[in-house]
């Protein structure tokens, strides 16, 4: 799936004043391409589908159903940067979502709550709250406590001048369908709604219900969900589709995948002479440095051929459940306790699809992260871009794995390309070099100065842009000093209204790069007939 390159900007409802006006004169704009991201929550946007319980199960895994990893393989313009663990509830590799409960049963948003002062000491562009699912909300004590959370937590990250997102409660499958819960649910929804309505430009609130609930009667399609709680990548799909667009109208787009021009760390797929470890089962061509195997299973069959850089695998499910594991044949390279490495895949499979950053001789997954749309799901080719991982092994190798159902029909998995570079954490990446400056202030708007025409703001010259992802201009703007409450205020072009007639209108523009973004320059004001 091509990346989506088209910036959305998100609608800012009102001008922020008082003492925290200076720390949110850029917050309120689209945030940086690569924003550093930190979301707290629990398993429900994280979900393993394949065990949901204790400490070995990383909550960032092979199988991960997430509704965020749905998000992040379409569409991989933040980042999400892992730390140490500081609880009992965190393995000490660290992990790309903190205050995620890996499936505990019984936790609620208070756990959640309870890790605030460690996700904010990562200092994040933007922080999402996705607790609450999971309460028991059937009567208003509840409702009321889960709400008061979601409150907590964004007074603290509006106090330290940075964004949120807080994303609705889901409902859930048949077992937990009841009545009262579906009522409890909802009131909780309209209350964290009230939060962000409060907070405009602040804090933003997505209501993923509908997503799940296509038929609009408060009952979960049964593909969408792996329990009774928990979706399936259908499901995570499905969500995807209302909380992409969300989180692009606040992050600006970019290719993450540049890491500062890291070179290649995969051999290229071409070639023959690769390693055949499935034996009689496997015929054909294999490219040169790379490797097949089964992962599981040792009944599916497939042929293999390489052409202009493109492996595709015709394969034939056997009679049990088998896995066949791709991957370069020798360590991609060797890794200390302080590197990170980035995986991507674009595959296309009528099989189910995973990739991940394996250690050595995939003798434990603790890097596992990321995965493919679900083909079932999404029948086009899909790009995956893992989040990064702090490596604690000596040698990493990324993977694609593709399984094969028993008794299933033959279909076609086709390798458009793996990639893994290695960068460093992306909290460095995004602080390197300096935020950007104007040199040059943006000029007074372009345009006709009448009701209906369409004023363009000019940008003015910013300094240069720091590590390899480009700056993202930013654009406000305001009508006799204030800020214009639309989605139309933060666009590059403005059509004048009936309420601009014979006042000033002004442009104000920033630039940001992945150190942050620069303060906003207002340009000369043009007086509207």
């Amino acid at each position: 799936m091509a990346l989506l390159r088209s910036p959305v900007r998100s609608a800012i409802r009102g001008p922020v004043s008082g003492p925290l006006a200076d720390k949110w004169a850029s917050s309120v704009s689209q945030l940086a391409a690569g924003a550093l991201v930190v979301f707290m929550g629990d398993s429900i946007l994280e979900y393993n589908n394949g065990a949901s319980s204790g400490v070995s199960n990383f909550n960032i895994t092979a199988n991960n159903q997430g509704e965020l990893q749905q998000c992040l393989a379409q569409d991989p313009r933040f980042n999400i940067d892992t730390w140490p663990a500081a609880d009992t509830y965190d393995v000490p590799y660290g992990r790309g979502f903190y205050g995620a409960d890996q499936g505990y049963a019984g936790q609620t948003s208070d756990t959640v709550l309870a890790r605030k002062s460690n996700g904010l000491s990562q200092s994040a562009d933007l922080y999402v709250w996705a607790a609450g699912t999971n309460d028991g909300l059937e009567n208003g004590s509840a409702q009321t406590s889960c709400i008061a959370n979601a409150q907590s937590f964004a007074n603290d990250v509006i106090a330290a001048g940075k964004r949120l997102l807080i994303i609705g409660v889901r409902p859930t499958g048949t077992a937990q369908n009841t009545a009262q819960r579906i009522a409890g649910r909802k009131a909780v929804n309209l209350g964290f709604k009230a939060i962000a309505d409060a907070n405009p430009g602040k804090v933003d609130f997505i209501d993923l219900w509908s997503a799940y609930d296509p038929n609009a009667d408060d009952i979960v399609d049964v593909a969408f969900m792996a329990d009774a709680l928990h979706p399936t990548a259908a499901g995570a799909y499905a969500a995807s589709a209302l909380l992409l667009p969300k989180l692009q109208s606040i992050i600006a787009a970019g290719d993450i995948m540049a890491l500062n021009g890291n070179s290649e760390l995969c051999p290229a797929i071409a070639g023959s002479g690769g390693t055949n470890s499935v034996g009689a089962n496997l015929t054909g061509t294999v490219p040169a440095g790379w490797t097949i195997e089964y992962a599981s299973g040792t009944t599916a069959t497939a042929v293999s051929s390489v052409s202009n850089g493109v492996w595709t695998l015709d394969i034939t499910p056997g009679a049990s459940a088998s896995t066949f594991r791709i991957r370069p044949t020798t360590n991609v390279t060797v890794v200390s306790g302080t590197d990170w490495v980035k995986m991507s895949a674009d595959v296309q499979s009528g099989g189910v699809i995973v990739s991940r950053i394996e250690d050595n001789l995939n003798v434990a997954n603790y890097f596992a992260a990321g995965f493919l749309l679900d083909p079932a799901v999404q029948a086009i080719r899909a790009k995956s871009i893992t989040p990064v991982w702090l490596a604690k092994s000596t040698a990493v190798r990324p993977t694609v794995r593709v399984a094969a159902a028993a008794g299933a029909g033959a279909f076609t998995a086709t390798i458009y390309s793996i990639s893994c570079k290695k960068q460093t954490s992306p909290r460095t990446q995004r602080n390197a070099g300096s935020v950007p400056t104007v040199s040059v202030a943006p000029t007074a708007p372009t345009g006709t100065l009448t009701v209906g025409s369409v004023l363009t703001a000019n940008d003015g010259t910013w300094t240069n842009n720091s590590g390899s992802i480009a700056q993202t201009l930013g654009y406000r703007w305001y009508r006799n000093g204030a800020f214009i409450s639309s989605t139309t205020g933060v666009a590059k072009t403005y059509t004048l209204v009936a309420g601009d007639s014979g006042t000033t209108i002004t442009c104000g523009v920033s630039a940001a790069n992945p150190a942050g973004r620069g303060a906003e320059s207002i340009s000369p004001g043009v007086v509207i007939a």
